[in-house]
C-alpha cells in the first residue's frame, strides 16, 4: 500500500510527463479559418457539448455560435469535435488530431488519418471493382475494414470467414446456410481483421437490411397485418424488428389530435401553476397558442410544456386516446403473440414524441380565434393567413435519439442466459408518415444474437443503470438502417435491438407513440422506467387516472374493462 502523501507526489509526477491539451477554443478557431486542412464534407463536422438537463448533445460547427456571438453554450462546456464518427478532439479521451496535443500519438493526426483512409478506399475499390458498394469504418486506433453491400434478393445476407463467424454463432447450420448464400449471391469469403472496430458484431456478419415494400415501391418498409402470424414471426425473428399495420387513419387523426391538445392544455396547466407564485408572468399565459401542424410559426418553445426535452413534453402521455391505442385489440393481440400467447401483460404508460420540421419553414400569422371547447383554431373570416418568414431554417429543433438500449444490456443478456427473463419487446406507432427526410427509427438488424458477445467485449460502467447509450464514435453507428413507417404502422423490435433516432430534415413535423408490453411479473415492471406500475406512482398526485380511466372510448376496437385494469396493473390476473 502506498501512502497517500508518497501517492500524491507519484500523481503529480506523471501529471507533469504529459504534454497540455489544446482548448476547444483552439480547435473550433482552427476548423473555422485553417483552410489548409484537408477535411472532406466539413458540413459533417460535429460539435458534441454538455447540456447541464439533456446530458450530451449534438450540433453541426456551421450551426454552432460561440457565446460572443449571441450562442448559449461556452466553450468550456464542448466536449469533442468529430467528423463522422471520427473525434478530431476530446477533452476527456486528450485527443487531439489537429494540433498533437494531449496523448496523441503520431498515427492518430489528421493528416496521417486521412492518408490511412485514402489508400484503404483505393484498396477496396480494387478489390472489389463494381461488385458493391464499400462500407469503410475507423476506430481511434485508425484500424479499418471493409463490408461489401451486395444488394440481392435475400436482402443483403453476406458470407464472412466460416473461422471468425465459427467463435461467435453457436449454430454451425446456420453458419453453413449462410455461406452458401454467399457463395450464391457471387461473394467471396475473406480474411477479416483479428479485432473488429464493432467490437464483436460485424467482424462475423454484415447485418440484414430489413426489406422495403417493392410492391408499393413508396420508399416505406414491408408491413403485415397483425393477424398474419406466420409471415411476420420469422420475420421478427431474423431481423429482431417488425412492422405491423394496427391504426386506421381516423385512428390516427385522432391520436394526433389529442397529442396536440395535451401539449396546450399542460402548457396552459404549467404556466397558472408558476402565475399562482409569480403573477409577473401572466402574459406568458395569454400568448400560449395551440400547435397548429400548417403553421410552423406556433411551433416555438413557448408552446410545449417541455422544449428542452426531445419529446417536447414533461411527462407521459395522459390523454384518454393515448389509452386508448394503449387498449387496442390490434395492439395487445401483437405483444400477446409475442409473448407466446401470454395474455397476463402490462402496458407501459410512455411519452407521445414530437419531432419538429427544421427546413424550408413557412411561417405564418394566422387570423385564426382558438375556440375554448375544442382548443382548435378555426378562422371566422374565411380569410387565408398571412405569411410572415418563407424557407425558414431552424437547426436547433432538430433533434434525435443517439443509439441506445432501453435496458442495460449487460443485465438484459445475463438475465436472458440464466432464464430469469424471456425475450421482452417495445413498440413505436407512427401517427403520421415517416419519410427518410421527417426523421425515422433506426435499428441494427439482426444484432440481438451478438448481444451476449458485445457484452463480454465491454466492461459494464454502470450495473444499476436502466438503459445504456453507445458511444457517438462506436463505427457500428454506421450499419443502422432507417425505418420508414406509414401513418398508423408499429415498428416492434426486441429489447437488444440497438436503436435509434434520425434528425428531422424536412418540413413536416413526425409524431409518435411509444408503446411496449411486459409479462405482469415484478421483475420486468421495476426495472422499467414507464411501467405503468411506476409511472401511476409517481403521478398519483398530480393524474386522477380513475378520471381518465373512464374518457377513453368503449369501442370495439379496445378490450374490455376488466382488461384494461389488468394491463395498468390496478387489477391483478
Amino acid at each position: 500500500i502506498i501512502p497517500k502523501a508518497e501517492n500524491r507526489k507519484m500523481s503529480e509526477m506523471d501529471t507533469t510527463k504529459r504534454k497540455g491539451l489544446r482548448s476547444s477554443l483552439d480547435v473550433y478557431n482552427r476548423l473555422i479559418w485553417d483552410k489548409t486542412l484537408s477535411i472532406p464534407e466539413p458540413e459533417k463536422i460535429k460539435v458534441g457539448y454538455n447540456d447541464n438537463r439533456l446530458g450530451t448533445q449534438e450540433v453541426g460547427l456551421e450551426q454552432w455560435k460561440p457565446v460572443s456571438q449571441g450562442g448559449d453554450v461556452p466553450f468550456h462546456h464542448v466536449i469533442y469535435f468529430k467528423w463522422k464518427n471520427i473525434y478530431l478532439w476530446h477533452r476527456e479521451k486528450r485527443l487531439d488530431r489537429l494540433f498533437g496535443s494531449g496523448d496523441t500519438t503520431e498515427p492518430e493526426l489528421w493528416q496521417n488519418v486521412i492518408r490511412k483512409r485514402e489508400k484503404a478506399s483505393n484498396r477496396v475499390q480494387q478489390d472489389n471493382g463494381n461488385k458493391g458498394q464499400a462500407m469503410k469504418n475507423l476506430e481511434d486506433n485508425e484500424m479499418s475494414m471493409n463490408v461489401n453491400d451486395n444488394n440481392n434478393n435475400n436482402n443483403n445476407n453476406v458470407a464472412t470467414n466460416q473461422k471468425t463467424r465459427s467463435s461467435l454463432a453457436p449454430n454451425q447450420q446456420q453458419e453453413k446456410e449462410e455461406e452458401e448464400e454467399g457463395k450464391k449471391s457471387g461473394m467471396a469469403t475473406k480474411e477479416r481483421p483479428e479485432q473488429a472496430i464493432t467490437g464483436g458484431w460485424s467482424d462475423t456478419k454484415q447485418f440484414p437490411r430489413y426489406p422495403e415494400d417493392t410492391e408499393k415501391n413508396d420508399g416505406f418498409m414491408q408491413s403485415f397485418e397483425v393477424e398474419d402470424t406466420k409471415t411476420w414471426l420469422p420475420i421478427l425473428k431474423k431481423y429482431g424488428l417488425v412492422v405491423l399495420r394496427v391504426l386506421s387513419p381516423q385512428e390516427c387523426q385522432q391520436s394526433i389530435n389529442a397529442l396536440l391538445d395535451e401539449a396546450y392544455t399542460r402548457k396552459v396547466e404549467i404556466l397558472k401553476q408558476q402565475c399562482a407564485k409569480d403573477p409577473s408572468i401572466v402574459n406568458q399565459l395569454k400568448e400560449v397558442r395551440r400547435v397548429d401542424l400548417e403553421n410552423p410559426a406556433t411551433w416555438k418553445k413557448e408552446n410545449f410544456p417541455n422544449p428542452n426535452w426531445v419529446f417536447l413534453f414533461d411527462r407521459p402521455a395522459f390523454h384518454p386516446i393515448a389509452f386508448r391505442n394503449r387498449f387496442h385489440v390490434k395492439v395487445y393481440a401483437v405483444f400477446k403473440t409475442l409473448y407466446g400467447g401470454d395474455a397476463n401483460l402490462n402496458v407501459s404508460i410512455d411519452n407521445w414524441g414530437i419531432y419538429r420540421g427544421t427546413k424550408d419553414l413557412t411561417f405564418k400569422e394566422s387570423l385564426s380565434k382558438s375556440n375554448a371547447n375544442t382548443n382548435a383554431n378555426t378562422n371566422i373570416s374565411g380569410e387565408k393567413d398571412r405569411i410572415l418568414q418563407s424557407g425558414v431554417q431552424r437547426p436547433d429543433w432538430r433533434k434525435s435519439l443517439n443509439p441506445h438500449w432501453d435496458i442495460n444490456p449487460w443485465t438484459y443478456s445475463e438475465m436472458l442466459e440464466c432464464g430469469h427473463y424471456v425475450p421482452i419487446y417495445q413498440g413505436a406507432i407512427a401517427l403520421s408518415c415517416h419519410r427518410l427526410q421527417d426523421g425515422v427509427h433506426l435499428t441494427l438488424p439482426g444484432c440481438t444474437p451478438f448481444l451476449k458477445r458485445w457484452c463480454e467485449m465491454h466492461p459494464c460502467p454502470n450495473s444499476k443503470a436502466f438503459r445504456h447509450n453507445l458511444d457517438l464514435d462506436n463505427p457500428i453507428a454506421d450499419f443502422l438502417q432507417p425505418i420508414p413507417l406509414r401513418a398508423g404502422e408499429m415498428v416492434v423490435w426486441d429489447y437488444g435491438q440497438l436503436h435509434g433516432t434520425s434528425a428531422n430534415q424536412s418540413n413536416r413535423m413526425r409524431l409518435v407513440q411509444y408503446i411496449r408490453m411486459f409479462p405482469s411479473q415484478q421483475k420486468y415492471s421495476k426495472r422499467d422506467h414507464y411501467s405503468c406500475q411506476n409511472i401511476l406512482l409517481k403521478y398519483k398526485r398530480d393524474v386522477n387516472i380513475d378520471h381518465i380511466l373512464q374518457q377513453v372510448p368503449l369501442a370495439d376496437n379496445c378490450v374490455d374493462q376488466d382488461t384494461r385494469l389488468k394491463l395498468l396493473g390496478l387489477k391483478k390476473w
